[in-house]
């Protein structure tokens, strides 16, 4: 957990070093804007699938993808809406076949996530806001293609977010930090093993996973009540799957066989980039 020691002490700096002076946070004191955002979205994947402790698989590899918000808020509150994506047909996977062969191979992989989000504003003022936050959202990983020794796993499950958003604000910058632990339930995995068995579901041990942003926005140009600006976003993810029970695996309706989902965890470490609109 040291990202999240690393944040808590990022935020402390923002809220320092923020000058009264040079602030214009756009939403003080009082009015209430909307703030679209649009952007390209990439990051390094790596996920570890675990037996025992050790790792018996890797997909590694860079993911291009997009990124859509909208938000409203004012003095008080903030609500937001986000959807991302990322994906790509090159990422590399690095493990053995069931008779223990080892094999290296191009994979697909895909990611979608949903996300919305209410928060209280705690601290505003010219200079700074710190807004404590809850969310619910959605993702949905696809991981693979069905041509063997390949073939597809759907991952998905609902999670909630906790977090906060601390930003200080300057003349025609903003710096940010945003930090949530993320709650998943109901994870599930579903695969039919490129047709070679009926689809079969497998429920996924649960696990808290967390994620930092680092946004900074600079004012580009203002048109009346229109403000455009640009941004851009380090982050990085984490998520943790448990082991799943037992499944046994039938063919038209016969068992053939049994598996299970072994520990995994899957980090993204990427940035988002894009225009925004504040109106």
């Amino acid at each position: 957990m040291n990202v999240i020691k690393m944040m808590f002490l990022f935020s402390g700096a923002l809220l320092v070093f923020a000058n009264p002076v040079l602030a214009r946070n756009p939403v003080y004191p009082g009015n209430g804007i909307f703030t679209v955002m649009l952007g390209y979205d990439g990051g390094w994947l790596d996920y570890k699938e675990k037996n025992k402790g050790a790792v018996i698989d890797r997909d590694t590899g860079w993911l291009n993808g997009a990124n859509a918000s909208i938000k409203y808020e004012n003095t008080y509150f903030f609500m937001k809406g986000l959807f991302e994506f990322s994906g790509s047909s090159n990422a590399t996977y690095n493990g053995a076949l069931q008779d223990g062969t080892p094999m290296r191979m191009r994979t697909w992989e895909t990611f979608y996530r949903y996300e919305a989000d209410l928060g209280y504003k705690l601290i505003e003022n010219r200079a700074v806001e710190v807004a404590p936050y809850a969310g619910i959202g959605y993702r949905d990983w696809e991981r693979g293609d069905d041509v063997l020794p390949d073939y597809r796993e759907s991952y998905t499950w609902p999670y909630g977010a906790f977090g906060v958003a601390c930003t200080a604000f300057f003349e025609n910058v903003s710096l940010g930090v945003d930090a949530a632990v993320q709650t998943p339930f109901d994870m599930r995995m579903e695969t039919n093993v490129a047709g070679t068995v009926d689809k079969a579901a497998f429920n996924l041990g649960s696990k808290p996973g967390y994620r930092v942003e680092l946004p900074v926005t600079y004012m580009a140009r203002s048109s009346g009540n229109i403000r455009g600006f640009l941004f851009l976003t380090p982050y990085y993810q984490h998520w943790a799957i448990g082991k799943s029970p037992d499944v046994v695996l039938t063919k038209n309706g016969i068992p053939v066989d049994t598996a299970f989902e072994p520990d995994s965890t899957t980090d993204m470490y990427g940035a988002k980039a894009g225009v925004g609109f504040s109106f």
